[in-house]
């Protein structure tokens, strides 16, 4: 634990704000934890820290910056929430020295840095993380340094010190971006805040070493812009992905020696980090010292590193692929744009249409039109039968009964004698015969009823008989004709 260089231990400040006691310590400031009276919330204090052998110049410098840095972290939280939120700022007065002493409140976060983690990780032996684990880790980090860009502030000091694995009171953990305290503007933007100067005095480096970009250690090598924040940034994904420091040099000069010398520019395959192709080539142009050849901003390099990580994932997998599914590191890139089919040739992937459905009159699509239709829950019907409407039904009066058999009263009908041609074959009999039946039968069908209609119990057994009598007669009939034939 830091010890307490100012005597504020104990000291509230503007009447709001308990000091309790110092939690961490930096280069140029000194953080203790507090209470906020007012909200009873606990909060971070943050104070300026500066060297005695400084001259006044590089003083001012620093208050300067330290104020601006409350004034980048209060804008910028209130456009994203991965960045720490400022509270207030101020001067008091160390009770030890008795000079002035500026300072800010921050949100108080629970959780760890990630420096810690690392530390930790690597005193418990692990290999470092997949990259799913490191998208999904970094994501608000990212994007956090990402709108900063957005909005023209560079971060300059993206190191594993300044992102916070903070957790949720949803018991998540989100890693936030601290310390704007290095933070250039590049040019006019929405925070409202003139642009800075480049560094904070002649000659002067101001940077973490170990993750410091080629132009922070020789202006000659290009401009400060975001894309600096993009080189810091692509060092700490890969110690992510390994759980070792990439830049191992011991002090400043060995640090600049390797960030400007472009042989010694870290790959993941050097690291024997064993990732995609395209990963590797994104994080490789993200660790070039040509500022040109890197991304433009924190957004860009996280856009086409998660497009990087998911392409060529397909449902079958590339004939360029081993069996573990990890692609080989002469195999070409596949794009999602194009699918492979067996005999190994890409073949441009059309989207096809669904197929149509069936028309709703077609009863064997049945079960298809009651999928495709939206669902809703089926509502039993709660009516009490004892409330139901009563409604009046009015039936049709039943159909008049059949004809009742023919009887003796009814009179036959009288046919033509049959011509001679009709009656010398027996065909022509028997169709003559017939022919009288059928004038016979609708003429009883026609006269007038002689008894009461039966009822509808006794139909069947009227038909039966009605049948028996034709039969009867057309036997009669052709038993006639025969022996009329024969006769001649």
């Amino acid at each position: 634990m830091a010890g307490d260089p100012f005597g504020l231990c104990g000291q509230v400040i503007e009447a709001q704000f308990r000091v309790d006691h110092p939690i961490g310590e930096g280069g140029f400031s000194l953080v203790y934890k507090g209470l906020h009276l007012g909200l009873d919330e606990w909060v971070a204090i943050k104070c300026l820290k500066l060297q005695s052998n400084l001259d006044t110049e590089m003083i001012e410098s620093f208050a300067k910056r330290f104020k601006d840095e409350s004034r980048i972290a209060y804008r910028l939280s209130q456009g994203n929430l991965d960045i720490v939120r400022s509270i207030t700022a101020g001067t008091t007065v160390a009770p030890t020295t008795g000079a002035l002493l500026p300072y800010m409140v921050l949100e108080w976060l629970d959780g760890c840095s990630l420096a810690s983690d690392f530390r930790q990780r690597r005193l418990h032996g692990f290999m470092g993380r997949t990259l799913d684990e490191v998208i999904e880790l970094f994501e608000p980090a990212a994007l956090a340094i990402a709108y900063a860009h957005e909005q023209g502030v560079v971060h300059r000091d993206v190191k594993p010190g300044n992102l916070f694995l903070a957790r949720t009171r949803a018991g998540t953990t989100r890693l936030k971006v601290l310390d704007f305290g290095l933070a250039k503007i590049v040019g006019e933007s929405e925070l409202g805040i003139v642009p800075s100067v480049q560094t904070v005095g002649a000659h002067t480096i101001v940077c973490s070493p170990a993750y410091g970009a080629p132009e922070q250690f020789d202006p000659a090598v290009g401009k400060i812009g975001p894309w600096t924040d993009v080189y810091a940034l692509g060092l700490v994904l890969l110690e992510a992905l390994r759980d070792k420091k990439v830049r191992t040099g011991d002090g400043l000069a060995q640090c600049a020696v390797q960030a400007l010398d472009a042989a010694q520019t870290p790959t993941c395959h050097a690291l024997g980090i064993r990732v995609r192709p395209q990963v590797e080539v994104v994080l490789a142009r993200a660790l070039a010292v040509d500022i040109a050849t890197r991304p433009a901003s924190a957004g860009e390099l996280w856009q086409i590193l998660k497009r990087a990580a998911t392409r060529g994932v397909e449902s079958r997998r590339p004939p360029s692929a081993t069996p573990s599914g990890t692609p080989r590191p002469d195999a070409p890139p596949v794009d999602l744009a194009t699918m492979w089919d067996p005999r190994g040739a890409p073949v441009a992937r059309t989207p096809q249409p669904p197929p149509h459905p069936k028309s709703a009159l077609d009863p064997f699509n049945a079960t298809a039109l009651m999928l495709d239709a939206p669902q809703r829950p089926i509502v039993p019907a709660t009516l009490p039968l004892a409330h139901s409407p009563t409604i009046p039904i009015s039936y049709p009066p039943p159909p008049p009964p059949p004809p009742p058999p023919p009887t003796s009263g009814v009179p036959l009908a009288r046919t033509a004698p049959m011509s001679d041609a009709r009656a010398q074959t027996p065909a022509h009999a028997a169709a003559h015969a017939n022919a009288q039946v059928q004038r016979h039968a609708h003429e009883i069908s026609r006269a007038p009823s002689v008894a009461p209609s039966p009822p509808p119990s006794s139909r069947a057994p009227l038909v039966i008989l009605a049948l028996f009598v034709a039969l009867a007669l057309l036997s009669g009939v052709a038993l006639v004709a025969y022996r009329f034939l024969i006769a001649r």
